[in-house]
């Protein structure tokens, strides 16, 4: 018997830290990720595989516009 369960967790993109806002917080350790060469796919907000700069200027735009 399978007792298991999937369960969606939506998130919103952008919001790196999970807390369901969008703030400065989330462009922090998103310059962080970029300075590290690193990658998280809920900040690719140009969904092309690629953290850069790009990303950090939707991520800073979509702050502004809120």
């Amino acid at each position: 018997i399978d007792n298991s369960y999937c369960e969606e967790i939506e998130y919103q993109l952008g919001d790196i830290n999970q807390d369901n806002i969008i703030n400065v917080q989330d462009v922090i350790l998103t310059v962080n990720l970029v300075l590290n060469m690193e990658y998280n796919s809920s900040v690719d907000m140009n969904s092309d595989n690629i953290l850069n700069i790009l990303d950090i200027i939707q991520l800073v735009s979509l702050i502004l516009n809120s």
